[in-house]
């Protein structure tokens, strides 16, 4: 052969070597249950009209990184003629589907901010080709020099803002001081509704039954069983956040309705009263959460009654009154579910 057909089939080859290093790719990875890599690779080639391969020298890589109770994904583009070469985009969205829909965007704009129009080649008319099946085989993702690994991306905590509410179970120890005849345990059962800065709750508590008595001569067994059912409904603002393995502090409002009942005990014709439970009540809490799904905390506040019924004995005297301001502690655990 030649100098000049050696000479030219050199320049061919080189040719045909900068044109593969400069062609656009695309690799994924993520759960078997949102393998849509070819979905998302036609949906992006539909947007361009043209195959990616022709579409610069831009290297995308997409993790899936979960799929419920949101699908969310990281996406890598790779550029080295642009400044900085390398940019990442997390990206939710409510289902697998959308998610896709999503990366499509996102990528056709990043290609076409990638290369100008002029620059891209004009691309011969292709015959159409049918989407292909949502259960198509997903391409291994190839991690490029200086990528994370792909668990450590999927490690990537999720910010409590971008998330709807968290429902929680919440089980509560009190301890009382005013409410009934003497200190008394509640225990508190409901359940939570949590935002980053909000919480909102619903707790239903049973009080320990506490008995009074009267110093009447003659009579000294005189007094009355007492007994208090609550339930309440709370507003607790977090300003601080509450981020997972951090202490999360509750400045909270409630309202309490319920039932204070009594029984005469020591007397020849006992008789029952029941009187309703109304009281405002304040209070602070302190959450540590080592994880996002579990909570340990304590709690101090006070609740004011209203009405402040009393416990009467006829031609005896009063067994019992509630206190007008009553104290409450207690120590809790919530755990969420989702």
């Amino acid at each position: 052969m030649s100098r000049g057909g050696l000479a030219a089939l050199a320049a061919l080859l080189g040719t045909c070597l900068a044109g593969s290093a400069a062609a656009s790719d695309l690799s994924w990875s993520g759960p078997a249950d949102c393998a849509q890599s070819e979905q998302l690779l036609f949906q992006v080639e539909q947007a361009l009209g043209a195959p990616l391969a022709d579409s610069g020298h831009v290297h995308l890589q997409v993790h899936v990184a979960r799929t419920t109770p949101s699908a969310r994904a990281l996406l890598r583009i790779e550029d080295n003629a642009a400044d900085p070469a390398l940019s990442e985009r997390s990206l939710v969205a409510p289902d697998c589907e959308r998610l896709v829909d999503t990366l499509a965007v996102a990528i056709t704009l990043a290609l076409e901010a990638a290369v100008p129009p002029a620059d891209v080649p004009p691309s011969p008319a292709r015959p159409a080709v049918a989407a292909p099946a949502a259960s198509a085989a997903a391409r291994p993702i190839s991690p490029r020099p200086g990528s994370p690994p792909a668990d450590v991306v999927a490690a990537e905590p999720e910010s409590a803002e971008s998330r709807g509410p968290i429902p929680r179970v919440v089980a509560r120890v009190l301890a009382d001081v005013g409410s009934l005849p003497s200190p008394a345990l509640g225990l508190g059962l409901g359940a939570q509704l949590a935002w980053s800065r909000l919480q909102l709750e619903l707790l239903g508590t049973l009080w320990s039954e506490q008995h009074a008595r009267l110093n009447v001569s003659g009579l000294p067994d005189a007094g009355a069983d007492v007994a208090l059912v609550t339930g309440t409904v709370s507003a607790c603002a977090t300003p601080l956040g509450a981020a997972p393995g951090s202490l999360v502090l509750a400045l909270c409002l409630g309202w309490e309705m319920g039932r204070l009942s009594g029984e005469g005990t020591g007397i020849n014709a006992p008789r029952q009263a029941n009187g309703l439970w109304l009281a405002p009540e304040a209070n602070v809490r302190l959450t540590w959460r080592p994880a996002q799904a579990l909570g340990l905390g304590a709690q101090i506040g006070a609740a004011a009654p209203l009405g402040r019924g009393e416990f009467y004995l006829d031609r005896l005297g009063t067994v019992h009154q509630p206190s007008s301001l009553v104290a409450r502690a207690g120590l809790g655990i919530d755990v969420a579910f989702e």
